[in-house]
């Protein structure tokens, strides 16, 4: 009996401390997302040292900007196979590849020339963003999974908001060219961590004894229903959420007249209100809905389309357009960590590395779409609020797409 009561004893032990360590892979897991954000959003803030130096237009800046988006929609569904098969080769893989392509980058002598290394870039920071998500969701428990996602997803606008802050300055004080370097060596030094401090969960390792990695293969995931329902929602959601990104600061200076330096805060406001969305909407599924996804993700494109209306009717003044800000960028761009959560609490079994990155391959599609489909309709309509409206209908279309999934996850 002794013997029982000690094995009992160890055992609860082993689990406490495998428990415990999932709040290292969520801290990695941050600390990666955050790098490679860094590292895809830094082009904006060194346009002004790019346009005097790499590009001579604006529209040469505007590919590159594209380029990288297409890589990592490319990379995405690759990254997410390859995470189901190592989690840890994919994760050092994927850094180490975006870093050497950033250094790559950063001796380019011309505007096409930068744009291969700029693709394999994308390739890599696509494959990062799908495996993160994929080794948070394997190590957080259903009542627990869509915070750690959220958190895990909030990553991103951290990224940018570093990025956005620090890469004028260093890009004054040293050059573009060398203000790329730290965060490129920031980046594969991430993936040297993120090797070592990995570890399969015992829902991989259960997997994988069970000969499951077959179903992870792409024509597997793509005969499923949810799988392009999902997608369509967020092929719509990113539209949505990326045309507000790219014209809300034009639509204050245009419409609201404010000065640029006012509607740049109220942009940050809605920035800094999706980090939050990003958490706070994770916590509101795992402890008001009891975890049921699809009446919060069909919530959320309601809110955000809501704002969206308000602002298409002219409703606002310099005192309400940040409440606006801040509803929309709760909704409209913090709803990627419950869209993560769905994907992989949908997945089949071994395949939600794959799911997770189809998922954001479909994703991009929105947001190379969004943006450019906006711009063109207010070229031939002249109207910014008139687009708004428009952009708020895809926003309920896209609340209307989860009553069609199937009633239960997968697992």
């Amino acid at each position: 009996m002794k013997q029982d009561s000690g094995l009992q004893d160890k055992v609860a032990r082993s689990s406490s401390g495998a428990s415990r360590y999932r709040w290292v892979i969520l801290a990695m897991a941050v600390a990666a997302h955050v790098s490679v954000v860094m590292a895809g959003q830094s082009l904006a803030p060194l346009a002004p040292f790019l346009l005097n130096d790499l590009v001579s237009s604006r529209t040469e800046l505007g590919l590159m900007v594209s380029i990288l988006l297409v890589g990592g929609g490319v990379g995405s569904t690759p990254g997410g196979w390859l995470a189901d098969r190592s989690m840890r080769w994919t994760l050092l893989g994927g850094q180490v590849l975006l870093g050497l392509m950033i250094l790559v980058f950063t001796r380019t002598p011309s505007f096409q020339a930068s744009l291969l290394p700029l693709f394999f870039a994308g390739l890599g920071f696509g494959a990062i963003i799908s495996t993160v998500a994929r080794a948070v969701a394997s190590w957080f428990p259903v009542r627990e999974r869509a915070t750690a996602l959220g958190i895990a997803m909030a990553a991103a606008p951290l990224g940018n908001a570093i990025s956005s802050a620090g890469m004028p300055a260093l890009g004054q004080a040293w050059g573009w060219r060398q203000a790329l370097l730290p965060v490129a060596f920031f980046i594969i030094a991430c993936g040297v961590i993120s090797f070592f401090l990995y570890r399969p969960s015992s829902e991989e390792i259960a997997s994988k004894k069970a000969g499951s990695e077959a179903i992870g293969w792409p024509w597997h995931i793509l005969r499923r229903r949810d799988t392009w329902l999902l997608g369509l929602t967020a092929i719509l959601l990113g539209s949505v959420e990326h045309s507000f990104r790219t014209y809300f600061l034009l639509h204050l200076i245009d419409v609201a007249l404010l000065p640029v330096v006012l509607g740049g805060w109220y942009l940050a406001l809605a920035h800094g209100s999706g980090l939050f969305g990003r958490i706070g909407w994770g916590v509101i599924s795992d402890r008001w809905f009891a975890g049921r996804r699809e009446v919060v993700f069909a919530i959320i494109p309601g809110i955000a389309a809501a704002a969206l209306i308000l602002l298409g009717l002219g409703w606002g003044s310099p005192w309400t357009l940040p409440l606006l800000a801040l509803v929309f960028g709760f909704s409209g761009i913090g709803w990627v960590g419950i869209y993560t959560t769905m994907l992989s609490e949908r997945a089949s079994s071994g395949s939600a590395g794959g799911e997770l990155g189809l998922g954001f391959t479909f994703g991009y599609v929105g947001v190379v779409l969004g943006p450019a489909l906006f711009g063109r309709g207010v070229d031939a309509i002249g109207s910014y609020q008139t687009m708004w409206l428009l952009v708020a209908a895809v926003a309920v279309l896209a609340g209307v797409v989860p009553f069609f999934l199937s009633k239960a996850p997968h697992r």
